[in-house]
């Protein structure tokens, strides 16, 4: 039996983890009562002593909980294509990508070298992009985050950027 403490910083965080939970409802439980952790081990007894003073013993358990660290590593797509257009024509399309998934900046290096964040139903993601120039314009991307959002923001921008690399023409 395992205690998952979940902080969340909005409602829809809030939400996502409710979904989660109800996806996973016969082997997950939420607490009937009020769950209580004691950090301190030497107030302990005086503590139990005095909940169970007021309470009915049966409705009083008591487990050990130790940390358990976790490490899932996450999943990476990369995706390489060459461009006709300009540098900042590939950059201002990936803008448009990530904004059009209410994704944000994170991180932007010289040149055409950014991290965004982008959150979707399905999870959230990270994205590197790095655009250079030389004889033709090249668009170096790497999706990381867990399935199965990795793959659906991959997908979307592989296909987009096809649609792009075009001139906006059908595929």
């Amino acid at each position: 039996m395992y205690l998952v403490e979940c902080h969340f910083k909005d409602d829809a965080e809030r939400r996502r983890i409710e979904y989660i939970v109800k996806k996973y409802k016969d082997d997950v439980k939420r607490s009937a009562g009020m769950v209580l952790i004691v950090e301190n081990e030497g107030i302990l007894d005086r503590f139990l002593v005095e909940l169970k003073s007021k309470l009915i013993d049966e409705n009083v358990k008591i487990y050990k909980i130790e940390g358990v660290e976790v490490k899932t590593p996450p999943q990476s797509r990369s995706i390489e294509m060459e461009f006709p257009q300009k540098p900042h024509s590939v950059n201002a399309f990936i803008d448009y990508f990530v904004i059009k998934r209410q994704g944000e900046l994170k991180q932007q290096l010289p040149g055409y070298h950014r991290w965004y964040q982008i959150l979707t139903r399905k999870g959230k993601v990270d994205l590197e992009v790095e655009v250079t120039a030389r004889d033709r314009t090249t668009l170096k991307a790497r999706v990381e985050g867990f399935e199965p959002a990795v793959s659906l923001i991959a997908n979307e921008l592989e296909i987009d950027l096809r649609y792009f690399k075009q001139g906006g023409k059908g595929l």
